[in-house]
C-alpha cells in the first residue's frame, strides 16, 4: 500500500505506457494547470485491489482552457475506486473506462465524459459497479460515437447537467448527448 500525492503538473504518456495503482494503494493528481494526465491513444490506466484514483481542480486559475482530466487512456477500475472532479474543461477525453465492481465519480467538471468511435467502448460497467456524475456544467456523456454498456444490477446516476449553463443548450447539453452528425457510430445500452 503506497500514497503518492501530484500537485501542480501530471503525467504525459507514450501510446504503451501502462500505469498501475494496486495494493490498496492512492493515487491523487490535483492543482494542475494543465491536463493531469495525458496519453498519445492510447495508454493504459489499472486501478485494482481496493486502490483509489483521483484528479481534483485542474486548470484552477488558467484562462488557456481546454484542460482536461485525463485524456488518451483505456482506463480498467476493478474492486477499487475512480474519482475525477472539478476539473474547468473535461474529466475524461477520448477515454475507455471500464468498471469492475467498483465506485466512481465524474463530477462538477464542464462536461463529465466526451468519447468518440475511435475509443471503442466509452464507459462499460459490470458486477455492480455505481458512478455518480453530477454538475456537470453541459453534460455527462457526450458521444461523437463508441459504446457506452450498463449492466443490469449496475447505477450510473447522472443529475444536475446543464444547470449552471448560460450558453446555446442545443447542442451538447443534457444527461447523455449522441452527435447528430453520425448517430450510426454510437450504441447506448442500459440493460435494466
Amino acid at each position: 500500500k503506497s500514497v503518492c500525492t501530484v500537485k501542480y503538473s501530471g503525467f504525459y504518456t507514450a501510446p504503451d505506457a501502462t500505469i498501475n495503482v494496486l495494493g490498496g494503494s492512492f493515487l491523487t493528481i490535483s492543482d494542475t494547470h494543465s491536463t493531469a494526465m495525458m496519453a498519445e491513444e492510447y495508454a493504459k490506466l489499472n486501478v485494482m485491489e481496493g486502490s483509489t484514483f483521483t484528479v481534483k481542480d485542474t486548470n484552477k486559475g488558467n484562462a488557456a482552457g481546454n484542460v482536461n482530466g485525463l485524456t488518451g487512456f483505456k482506463i480498467t477500475v476493478t474492486d477499487a475506486n475512480f474519482v475525477v472532479n472539478n476539473c474547468d474543461d473535461q474529466g475524461l477525453v477520448k477515454c475507455g473506462l471500464t468498471l469492475d465492481n467498483s465506485q466512481a465519480e465524474i463530477s462538477n467538471n464542464d462536461m463529465g465524459m466526451t468519447g468518440y468511435a475511435s475509443t471503442g467502448n466509452v464507459l462499460m460497467m459490470t458486477n455492480r459497479s455505481t458512478l455518480k456524475m453530477e454538475n456537470n456544467t453541459h453534460t455527462g456523456i457526450f458521444l461523437y460515437g463508441g459504446i457506452v454498456k450498463v449492466e443490469k444490477d449496475c447505477k450510473l446516476t447522472i443529475t444536475g447537467t446543464g444547470s449552471s449553463d448560460k450558453g446555446d443548450l442545443k447542442y451538447y447539453s443534457g444527461a447523455v448527448c449522441v452527435y447528430t452528425q453520425n448517430p450510426a457510430r454510437t450504441n447506448v445500452t442500459f440493460e435494466d
